[in-house]
């Protein structure tokens, strides 16, 4: 593997960049299935018991994961070699999917299968992007950070757009569909991880500090960084507020008559 933050090597351009392209490919592929499962997800609810709280607390269990596990995924991404991580990760994901469409056909699905599958998930979610974002400066030199990460965010943003059209497009067709089409994005990415060369991770010489010790030190740097501490604090709480925005969407559309393919529009 060429090392890209070496000075006196010539850097590879973006566009030739096998392990920059294989991740962005791999993981743009791997949003657009959890886009579309995120809008699938609380009409399945919604059709299971017929209750928006129920299915808003589904959400927002997802997210209180990744709130509660963010601060450990980056401890756990500088402790793991972390091209080994992502790819359980995603592996373990795609296991949990794989659950709900299996037991939708076995007519033995229920809420707190559900519910546990949205905590698992987001909590190796979080370990995945944390450890995606980690290896990012491992992958392209410093100069070209942000261009990659500028490219990576429009990517997001139209993933997000094309992801909430087909969920509620498959949903349409098949209550299942968004999972099963979920679960095979996990397994895309899990093969253009394994295509890549190295291991996303740098050596550091760490201090033996507890799990305690490393969380707190983090947050003691991230409160000494104002502008940086604000769009946390700004971001954690828009997070919340995203899951119960697309809710109350969702039910007021439903409400006039939507279907949800065009729910998935309406996002």
């Amino acid at each position: 593997m060429i090392n890209t933050n070496d000075p006196e090597q010539p850097a590879t351009p973006l566009w030739r960049n096998s392990n920059y392209l294989l991740l962005q490919v791999g993981q743009a592929i791997s949003y657009i299935g959890s886009q579309q499962q995120f809008i699938a997800l609380p009409l399945l609810v919604l059709a299971l018991t017929g209750s928006p709280a129920l299915a808003g607390a589904v959400v927002g269990f997802g997210t209180i994961a990744m709130l509660i596990v963010s601060p450990f995924a980056g401890v756990l991404a500088d402790l793991r070699e972390r091209k080994g991580l992502m790819i359980v990760c995603d592996l373990g994901r795609l296991a949990l999917t794989l659950t709900i469409p299996l037991a939708w056909w076995w007519g033995v699905l229920s809420l707190p299968q559900i519910i546990l599958v949205v905590i698992l998930t987001g909590v190796l979610g979080t370990l995945f992007t944390v450890a995606n974002a980690a290896a990012m400066p491992t992958v392209v030199t410093a100069e070209q950070l942000p261009t990659a990460l500028a490219q990576t965010q429009a990517t997001t943003t139209v993933v997000r757009t094309i992801g909430s059209l087909l969920g509620g497009t498959l949903y349409t067709l098949s209550v299942t569909l968004p999972f099963l089409v979920n679960a095979i994005s996990f397994g895309i990415s899990v093969l253009s991880l394994g295509a890549t060369r190295g291991n996303f991770s740098r050596t550091l010489v760490l201090e033996r500090t507890s799990l305690y010790q490393s969380v707190s030190a983090g947050f003691t740097w991230l409160w000494r960084q104002p502008l940086l501490r604000v769009l946390t604090l700004l971001s954690g709480g828009d997070s919340l507020r995203y899951g119960a925005g697309y809710l109350v969407i969702l039910v007021l559309a439903q409400e006039l008559g939507s279907s949800p393919r065009g729910i998935g529009a309406i996002f």
